[in-house]
Formats: C-alpha cells, sequence, structure tokens
C-alpha cells in the first residue's frame, strides 16, 4: 500500500499536516485596495493571525486593458459603455474562496476597494463580516462620475442587513462623500431586521485611513470571533 509518510519521511509529513492544519485554522481575509500588491500591502490585519487573499479590482493591476484608463476614469469608461463592472470581479472571490478550506470569510478594503468589499458581500453570503475604510458608498459623488447618468451599481441594502459591517471615516471626507455613508448606514438600520453596523467617524476633513481606523478594523474582527 502506498504510504505518504514512508515517501515523505516520518518528520515531513507531519509537519506538512501540521502547517496545513494551522493554515486553515486562521480567519480568512479578503482584502481590497486596487491591484493584488497593493491590497496586501494595505491590509490591516496581521498575516500570521490572518490568511490574507485579495483580487485585481477593476482597472486595476492586470485587470487594466490597453488602451483604457486605469482606476476609477477606467470605471467611468467601462460603465459608459454599458459593461458589467464588477461581474468578472465578483465571480473572480467567489472562485478563490471556493479553493480555500473555509466556510466564511471576512472581506474589506479602503475607497473603491470597500465599495468592491460590499458588493462582493452582498452577491456572496460566505463573506458575512465586511470592514469598509473610507468607503465609496454612490458613484455619483465621485468627481469622475460628474454629470454621469448611467448605472451607478448601488450596494444591496437589504443584503448589507444581515451581515456584520464596521465603516469608519472622517467626519468631512468630501471626496467620496461621509454623508452618503452615513445615509447608507441609516437605510441599514431602518430595514426590517436588526442590524449589526459599527459606524467610527473620526474628526477631519482628507480622504485618508487613520491608525485608530485600521486598529479598530482589526479588534473589531477579533471580537467577533
Amino acid at each position: 500500500m502506498f504510504s505518504r509518510r514512508a515517501l515523505l519521511g516520518g518528520i515531513a509529513a507531519t509537519v506538512a499536516v501540521s502547517n496545513a492544519i494551522a493554515a486553515t485554522s486562521k480567519p480568512v481575509v479578503f482584502w481590497f485596495y486596487g491591484s493584488v500588491a497593493d491590497s496586501i500591502k494595505d491590509c490591516p490585519f496581521p498575516a500570521d493571525q490572518f490568511q490574507i487573499h485579495s483580487v485585481d479590482i477593476p482597472c486595476h493591476g492586470a485587470d487594466v486593458r490597453p488602451g483604457e484608463p486605469a482606476g476609477l476614469e477606467g470605471w467611468r469608461y467601462r460603465l459608459d459603455r454599458h459593461e458589467a463592472l464588477l461581474n468578472q470581479f465578483l465571480q473572480k472571490c467567489s472562485a478563490t474562496l471556493d479553493t480555500i478550506a473555509a466556510p466564511t470569510a471576512i472581506v474589506g478594503g479602503v475607497s473603491r476597494g470597500a465599495f468592491a468589499a460590499m458588493h462582493l458581500s452582498a452577491r456572496d453570503p460566505r463573506f458575512q463580516r465586511i470592514v469598509a475604510l473610507s468607503p465609496v458608498t454612490d458613484l455619483r459623488k465621485l468627481t469622475e462620475f460628474n454629470g454621469y447618468t448611467g448605472d451607478v451599481l448601488p450596494l444591496d441594502v437589504d443584503a448589507l442587513s444581515k451581515r456584520r459591517l464596521l465603516i469608519a471615516m472622517q467626519s468631512q471626507d468630501d471626496r467620496v462623500s461621509t454623508s452618503s455613508a452615513i445615509n447608507l448606514v441609516s437605510r441599514i438600520a431602518d430595514g426590517k431586521r436588526p442590524a449589526d453596523v459599527r459606524l467610527l467617524i473620526e474628526p477631519g476633513d482628507q480622504h485618508t485611513v487613520t491608525e485608530v481606523a485600521r486598529s479598530e478594523a482589526v479588534r473589531w474582527v477579533n471580537r467577533s470571533e
């Protein structure tokens, strides 16, 4: 009979199995900031305590196409052409989670990455907890979408009301609109079911993520483990 232990050697086989168990026992986090490399670098969750994963968000990293603008200008470019902006991204994220031995995952990101994270959680209920730092919550508030009248990819309030959500940002973030984020939380809280939403508003007028917000994100997730 084939013996995996005999092939690998007793010590090596034991270590391999132990490492696999240790890896799958860590909470899984999908984090979005831009490209995969930038997202992994930006993620506030320590890699020794969490499994960190990412996928290029649309128009970032390997998803930038020749002949079209990158970043949010690329989002506008694709939506102007009636493309399903997030569909392929969402499918890739769900397929990636399929390959991981974990029934649920935490998802989060910064600004446009947080917008993508909320859409992912709304689409795939395995992403039960959402960390949205300085999030875009309404594309119409972005300068790149001035005058835009097409599909703005509204967030699914009903789906988000079934998740655990943390939003953290500064009180006068005009880049993505603090009031829009507060309005989203209000709509979730006014829904048909009790909502689990944490809203952290810090004084300031910058579109930035503070160390307070990053630390709170980790504490908030750890408290729910």
